[in-house]
């Protein structure tokens, strides 16, 4: 958080601020100083969806459900990426990744954010290659949910990969 010099916060008017979510209602002095609220400059950091690293141990056609985020607060999703480490000697198949967005954790309604999604192709692609999904629906409501698919994996295939999913 900015740190402002203690000689603008204290010649501040006497403005309240509201903010129903989390009760503030106090002077714009008293909320910047308890920490309710920062002292400006825009923007901040990008909000973390998905960053993990996977290992698959034994070979696997599909991971439904490999992981799964509510999200705290409204935001859109700015960047969906896909990077597979090394191929292990696989030439050839898919390694593909979807983000589903739904109301509920339940899996009859999720529905894919993701018009193109990130893809490997391990006849082609290169080990430590790195590839990006186009967003479709960007827009994340408070309290939805985001699960992450591994919607295709080479066959006979046991590696890394990593899924990086970030907002705003």
């Amino acid at each position: 958080m900015a740190i402002l010099d203690p000689r603008l916060i204290n010649n501040l008017p006497d403005t309240r601020v509201f903010v129903t979510a989390s009760g503030i209602n106090k002077t714009l002095k008293d909320a910047i100083e308890d920490g309710d609220i920062g002292g400006g400059g825009g923007g901040g950091a990008p909000l973390e969806v998905f960053n993990h690293v996977v290992s698959v141990g034994a070979p696997a056609a599909t991971l439904t459900g490999l992981s799964y985020f509510m999200a705290p607060v409204a935001f859109n999703i700015t960047s969906v990426r896909l990077l597979v480490y090394t191929k292990n000697g696989v030439a050839s198949g898919f390694l593909e990744a979807d983000i589903k967005k739904n109301t509920t954790p339940a899996g009859a309604g999720m529905v894919s954010i993701l018009t193109t999604k990130p893809i490997i192709n391990f006849a082609s692609d290169p080990d430590y290659t790195l590839s990006s999904g186009v967003i479709a629906t960007a827009a994340v409501a408070n309290n939805n949910f985001l699960r992450l698919d591994i919607t295709s994996i080479p066959t006979g295939w046991a590696g890394r990969f990593q899924v990086l999913v970030y907002g705003s």
